[in-house]
């Protein structure tokens, strides 16, 4: 079975469960295990007892005792969403306080966000604006109710003068959390990826989150900032989108 899980496919436990958010102790139950929580020594396993959202990711521990039966979903579970700009319906300004939003795309996925310091920009990308001064920090976070496998993400800088100088100590990247776990983890270092400066000709980017993620954060920040900041820099702007999930 962590053969299995390693190479994204899920198995079936059957046996003798603990009894999640009862008092019953032991229960006979069969459970979806999808992904290890690697977070704990040796691992536990991640399983979906079936009884609600509120026990779809649920960390099973040891001392259980069951049988296992592998199988191996079809393609017809899996799904590519396109994200495109407008569907965020976000406003032409960059939100100076956390806010948070719902977003369904055309295409047919709902997921939330909340953001910082970013907004859609000019009616053209959903962009990132860190270096201004009395901020500093711009981010989006994108909270899914299915793992998300991978994405493939159109990026690049708003122009060729963001000012992300080494003396400022900047950081740009792609960060995601697996599943039963609050360490993020980086998946694209955004400063070393080569974005390009000419938004018009943005640079697309595949990325892959082992084990899945319902939690995946753009993040910008400046530790410092030298010279002039009465301007809005550090941008960076994100263009179409592919999500692929299971549904």
């Amino acid at each position: 079975m962590d053969n299995e899980l390693a190479n994204d496919r899920p198995a079936i436990i059957f046996g003798s469960l603990p009894d999640e958010g009862g008092d019953r102790g032991l229960i006979m139950h069969a459970v979806v295990a999808y992904g290890v929580q690697h977070e704990w020594w040796g691992g536990y396993y991640i399983v979906n007892y079936g009884w609600g959202d509120n026990t779809a990711e649920v960390s099973l521990g040891f001392g259980f005792v069951g049988s296992v039966c592998l199988f191996q979903l079809s393609d017809d579970y899996k799904k590519t969403y396109s994200v495109v700009p407008t569907d965020y319906d976000y406003p032409d300004t960059y939100c100076s306080t956390p806010t948070d939003k719902t977003v369904t795309t055309a295409s047919g996925l709902t997921f939330d966000t909340t953001r910082l310091r970013t907004g859609f920009i000019q009616g053209e990308y959903v962009t990132m604006c860190p270096r201004k001064e009395g901020y500093g920090t711009a981010y989006i976070d994108y909270y899914f109710t299915n793992p998300v496998t991978s994405i493939d993400v159109d990026l690049s800088y708003w122009s060729d003068d963001e000012r992300y100088y080494t003396a400022d100590n900047p950081e740009a990247r792609i960060e995601y959390y697996r599943l039963c776990e609050n360490t993020p983890i980086e998946a694209l270092n955004l400063l070393t990826a080569g974005l390009p400066t000419d938004r018009t000709n943005q640079k697309t980017y595949h990325i892959d989150f082992p084990g899945g993620t319902r939690h995946i954060r753009f993040y910008t920040h400046f530790n410092n900032m030298i010279g002039y900041t009465d301007r809005n820099k550090g941008r960076i702007s994100i263009g179409p989108m592919n999500i692929s999930t299971y549904w």
